[in-house]
């Protein structure tokens, strides 16, 4: 039996932003972040915030 994988594509950073249209041609089901350049640090500060971590 083959189980089908699904995952996201999330774009950020300044790559993102200066990229936009090529990479959502590669890809046009991803996702580009609200604000991509601060988009890595919040994740990282939201996962920092976490209990246990």
């Amino acid at each position: 039996m083959i189980k089908s994988k699904s995952y996201h594509i999330l774009l950020t950073g300044g790559g993102a932003l200066a990229m936009r249209e090529m990479l959502l041609r590669q890809f046009p089901k991803a996702t580009v972040m609200p604000e991509p350049v601060l988009a890595n640090a919040r994740g990282l500060a939201k996962l920092a915030a976490r209990p246990g971590f």
